[in-house]
């Protein structure tokens, strides 16, 4: 079960998609926000702080594919999971390349986003808890220097 401060962006061009997810994870203790394009998503991310965006990757203008790029560079701590209508290898490669965590072809039943997302929520953890650790001990080198 999610932790009540775990935040997830849904950005997703298709209006019943964004509310089937939001509404599923929800119920499973996430706070959820939605955005129905890549532009609506990064205005979302310069005023909101999200543990993990769930990104569709076909959509009008801007697609998921180049939004994660993007979110790669400006938000590495972020936990990305590509969502796509096509079940596409070649995609789920390149994505993951492009610093996703994780991709899953629609439909995607609740009970296996929700397990997806505590994954990549639990990867991001880990990884925090590390840079933090890291960090500490630098400074205690530095100061014992």
């Amino acid at each position: 079960m999610a932790q009540e401060s775990q935040r997830i962006l849904i950005v997703d061009d298709e209006a019943p998609i964004r509310d089937i997810f939001a509404k599923g994870l929800s119920r499973n203790g996430y706070s959820c926000d939605t955005a129905g394009s890549a532009d609506e998503a990064n205005n979302l991310l310069r005023v909101e702080e999200f543990d993990l965006v769930l990104l569709d990757i076909s959509m009008p203008g801007k697609t998921g594919v180049s939004l994660l790029a993007t979110l790669s560079k400006s938000f590495p701590d972020m936990a990305k999971i590509m969502v796509s209508g096509d079940d596409d290898l070649e995609t789920a490669t390149f994505s993951m390349r492009q610093g996703a965590d994780d991709y899953l072809a629609k439909p995607v039943p609740i009970s296996l986003l929700v397990y997806r997302i505590e994954k990549a929520l639990l990867r991001r953890a880990l990884v925090l808890e590390n840079t933090a650790y890291r960090v500490h001990l630098e400074n205690l080198v530095t100061e014992l220097n």
